[in-house]
């Protein structure tokens, strides 16, 4: 049966059942108004559709000791500013990938919401320990066991533990990226660690920048070399 027969079978269907609730209105009338329970031209309301049935709420999803290993998805709802410091720009990335968590405790519970958030909250301060490692934006996904360390030192306190954590994207927006503001001393002074600028392989303990085997920092004014 073609979508035309079909939609010529509904409209039929649909016709014969108004011609009978019109029949039965029309009759119910007749009905009420020989017995004088309904005043002459008075119209019968038809009957109201039935509401369809609510579908039951499900409970949101909980990790617990018995549920064991759970496997769950997590990715970066909006892109996380990173700054590279060794090609010296700025730019957006977002991130996804595979957690496998476990709760080691059986009077911990946790929703699995619960669990992406928080996840996703310790993710940002990790970053930034990245960026001051001057781990380029495109080696990003060969730290994820930096991360899942980082991750599990967390959770560990509140006896969840992970168990395997992979990175399966990282999407950096290069249309967005941008050059770090090298007017600012502290950020100058990170690219020039980052990308070795110092003769002497010896940065300024103070603000980091490059020393130059003079006796005092050309940035801060920190005394170098007596």
């Amino acid at each position: 049966m073609g979508l035309f027969d079909s939609l010529k079978d509904f409209a039929g269907s649909a016709k014969n059942a108004w011609n009978e609730e019109q029949k039965r209105i029309a009759e119910k009338e007749r009905v009420g108004q020989q017995a004088g329970t309904l005043k002459p031209n008075a119209k019968v309301a038809a009957t109201p559709a039935p509401k369809p049935a609510a579908s039951p709420k499900q409970a949101p999803a909980v990790i617990d000791m018995q549920r064991g290993l759970v496997n769950l998805k997590w990715g970066t709802i909006n892109p996380i500013r990173y700054h590279d410091y060794t090609n010296g720009v700025e730019i957006p990335v977002k991130m996804c990938g595979l957690v496998e968590v476990r709760v080691v405790d059986p009077d911990t519970t946790i929703g699995e919401d619960q669990f992406k958030a928080a996840l996703l909250d310790l993710l940002q301060p990790i970053m930034a320990g990245l960026e001051n490692d001057f781990v380029p934006y495109d080696k990003l996904q060969f730290q994820q066991q930096k991360l899942a360390d980082e991750l599990n030192a967390s959770f560990a306190k509140d006896n969840i533990l992970i168990t395997r954590f992979l990175i399966a994207s990282v999407s950096p927006r290069e249309e967005e990226k941008k050059p770090l503001d090298m007017s600012q001393p502290d950020i100058a002074a990170k690219v020039s660690r980052a990308r070795g600028d110092a003769p002497s392989g010896k940065f300024c303990p103070q603000c980091g920048a490059p020393d130059t085997g003079a006796k005092f920092c050309s940035n801060c004014g920190a005394v170098l070399n007596q």
